[in-house]
């Protein structure tokens, strides 16, 4: 035989049962205490710090990105889209968070590609991307945040192309 459930009782796996349990308010005064009260303590809980939610906590898990100012604001104006790093890094298609560090801002993007190339193949094309007007201009700037990149004439960088969400 089945098992069978009250009408006004549907079944419910336990996260959702205590979600409920959490959101339940009871808006019966007690005995002892005004429906003005009531509502005064109503009111309190609505002005207490709320739980985080569930993007916010996922948020901590996110990888970070840093960036200075300059390129974090090329990023954030619309005028760039990808950001090169030195060497061979970790980082899969997925939300991430963009980080000013010389200001403590963050924002969320999404990694929407990471390609893995030598640094002499370079394009004009990353350039643009990037923000900036030519492939020297991208190489220059990239030597002034890691110094010595491109003397290894085998040595990689990584790609990532974003959007900001």
């Amino acid at each position: 035989m089945k098992d069978s459930f009250p009408v006004d009782e549907p079944p419910r796996d336990p996260v959702s049962q205590t979600l409920a349990e959490q959101n339940d308010v009871v808006l019966e005064p007690s005995p002892d205490q005004s429906v003005d009260e009531m509502l005064a303590a109503l009111q309190a809980e609505d002005d207490a710090p709320q739980n985080p939610t569930a993007a916010e906590e996922l948020r901590e898990f996110q990888p970070m990105i840093n960036f200075v100012s300059a390129t974090y604001t090329r990023l954030f104006s619309g005028n760039a889209s990808s950001s090169v790093r030195r060497g061979v890094k970790g980082f899969m298609p997925g939300a991430a968070v963009a980080r000013d560090k010389d200001n403590d801002e963050e924002r969320d993007v999404f990694i929407t590609r990471v390609s893995v190339l030598r640094f002499r193949h370079l394009t004009l094309a990353d350039a643009w991307e990037s923000g900036l007007t030519s492939r020297d201009d991208l190489k220059d700037e990239l030597r002034g945040f890691y110094p010595g990149l491109g003397d290894d004439p085998e040595e990689m960088v990584t790609l990532l192309r974003f959007v900001r969400v």
